[in-house]
């Protein structure tokens, strides 16, 4: 954090239901966005925000249909002035 290694921590919103990857800090480190299957998504992977507050992290919220749909939306990624940057998996295949 802030560009120092710290000790690993488990995501308090991770699940063994479901994945949590890609994930990616905004500039400021106040938002982490990521990608994953959990309950309640539009596709097979859809892309959240998860906002920290401190030493705390909120509730992930979905991206909505604006960026997700039914396939893969994974690997987000944000540049130095916060643009989230976004790559469909199924544009892959």
């Amino acid at each position: 954090m802030r560009g120092e290694w710290t000790t690993p921590e488990l995501l308090p919103f991770n699940g063994m239901s479901y994945s949590v990857a890609h994930p990616t800090l905004s500039p400021k480190e106040d938002y982490l966005f990521f990608a994953s299957d959990m309950p309640g998504g539009f596709g097979e992977m859809d892309l959240y925000r998860v906002e920290r507050v401190g030493n705390r992290w909120g509730q992930p919220i979905n991206l909505g249909r604006a960026v997700n749909t039914e396939g893969n939306e994974v690997f987000p990624n944000c540049d130095s002035k916060g643009r989230l940057f976004l790559l469909p998996m199924d544009i892959l295949a």
